[in-house]
């Protein structure tokens, strides 16, 4: 399962760098063979009252797909920063039904997002890296910073844009 925004439905001047991300993971493991379930993650691109509708569904969304995947590990991509207690949530949705967990750290802001906030923020974010059975890095601070306060495996997962991915400029973007 794979848990991220994708940019479904969106025009393409609303598709950011998260969702590009997001599109290059789910290429890369369609080219491995590896079968997904995507978990759309609510985004602002279609209006506040979308946002806090699929804010809603998509933890029962998540309940459902675990229970109809009862092996599938679950991936999810985390924005941390003001999504991390939402996060925190789908991944001990997760936790609970036995699922082992990849998690993704994207926005390069981890350290310093991390350092500034309150002491329940750290141990919400503490949790989730070391009880993920892999943490995918996309900065190499991240994992310099995890391994020297947390004991998780980390993989260092560099950002890249694939040429597919490119389209042409958008002046409303």
């Amino acid at each position: 399962m794979f848990y991220g925004p994708t940019g479904k439905g969106l025009p393409s001047e609303k598709i950011g760098g998260g969702e590009r991300g997001c599109l290059r993971t789910l290429d890369l493991y369609h080219k491995l063979g590896v079968e997904y379930v995507v978990i759309e993650k609510p985004t602002l691109g279609r209006g506040k009252v979308t946002f806090l509708y699929n804010s809603f569904v998509s933890p029962f969304i998540l309940i459902f797909t675990l229970l109809k995947n009862p092996q599938s590990p679950v991936h999810i991509v985390g924005f941390y920063e003001h999504q991390l207690f939402y996060e925190y949530m789908m991944f001990l949705i997760s936790k609970l039904f036995g699922r082992k967990i990849v998690y993704e750290l994207r926005n390069g802001t981890m350290v310093k997002t991390y350092n500034h906030h309150s002491w329940l923020y750290k141990i919400a974010m503490k949790n989730m890296i070391e009880k993920s059975e892999v943490v995918l890095c996309q900065g190499l601070e991240f994992v310099d910073f995890i391994h020297e306060n947390w004991k998780a495996n980390t993989i260092y997962y560099p950002n890249y844009v694939m040429n597919k991915f490119l389209c042409p400029y958008h002046a409303e973007r």
